[in-house]
């Protein structure tokens, strides 16, 4: 009997990026009992670890820099389309007219889903 029509195996390649490195080491490190091949494993999991932490950088100072600076200005636009637009808690049309920063308050993203229904 041949060997491919008793067994139909489907074989995938591994992903080329560190994920699959770590892979590729995790399974090579399981069957072999060589020191040399776990601490090439070790390296590899060192290098994954380095990689989370690069992530994590990268989202903390995009989080920093980017998003809060943007929250805050957003924040006092809307601060100065209430006190200009809304005269004693009630919308005014003659006011939004004359409001001098409709196109920038238009272009604030709402940030509640159910109102894009």
């Amino acid at each position: 009997r041949d060997f491919k029509m008793s067994h139909s195996h489907v074989f995938h390649d591994l992903p080329e990026n560190v994920y699959g490195v770590a892979m590729m080491g995790l399974v090579r490190s399981t069957q072999t009992y060589r020191g040399a091949v776990h601490g090439i494993t070790a390296v590899i999991f060192g290098g994954l670890a380095l990689n989370f932490v690069a992530q994590f950088y990268v989202l903390i100072c995009t989080k920093m820099f980017i998003c809060d600076p943007a929250v805050i200005k957003v924040r006092h636009l809307y601060h100065h389309y209430e006190q200009t637009v809304f005269l004693g808690g009630i919308f005014s049309p003659e006011a939004w007219d004359s409001f001098d920063r409709t196109e920038e308050i238009c272009q604030v993203p709402l940030s509640q889903p159910a109102f894009f229904i």
